[in-house]
């Protein structure tokens, strides 16, 4: 049996949990559809609607992901045992136009924090996270230990992203 899936699979089916969407989101990421009509290009932004929910209307197929390049990019996770899907994920970008963070497992599709991404601080990137998330709780965790460990990837990619190249 093969257990293999596929960059395009993964944006199609829209895991809250999955990376690949959370990156898409963080690196701006281009989806093209493409059906009889032609084909149609979606912002990562607008292409991840809910709860395994797209864009993709019917009879189209994601037939690309165009990803622009990244200066200094990274993705961190917490998960409960290695192979697990993250408790959170975060996809995080930076470069001469400013910082971008992306988290998964927080919410029914990728979340841009767009309060911390365009934070001067460290402190005043946390602060913002309060603000940009809104953690849906799970199984085996409440939405304030979800924001906690928000916050500990928030700070671990800052810190990372700072260092020089």
């Amino acid at each position: 049996m093969s257990r293999r899936g596929t960059l395009g699979g993964s944006l199609a089916l829209s895991d809250p949990a999955a990376e690949y969407p959370a990156c898409a989101l963080a690196l701006e990421a281009t989806i093209v559809l493409a059906g009889r009509g032609g084909e149609r290009r979606v912002a990562a932004r607008d292409f991840f609607r809910g709860l395994f929910e797209t864009d993709i209307r019917a009879g189209e197929l994601l037939v690309a992901a165009e990803f622009p390049r990244a200066e200094r990019s990274l993705f961190v996770e917490l998960a409960r045992r290695q192979g697990d899907y993250a408790i959170v994920g975060l996809a995080a970008v930076a470069g001469a136009s400013g910082r971008r963070f992306a988290f998964c497992g927080v919410a029914s599709t990728p979340v841009l924090a767009a309060g911390a991404s365009r934070a001067a601080t460290l402190d005043a990137a946390l602060q913002a996270l309060r603000q940009d998330l809104n953690p849906s709780a799970d199984l085996y965790h409440c939405a304030a230990t979800k924001l906690h460990l928000a916050g500990v990837l928030l700070s671990r990619a800052w810190n990372t992203l700072a260092k020089p190249h």
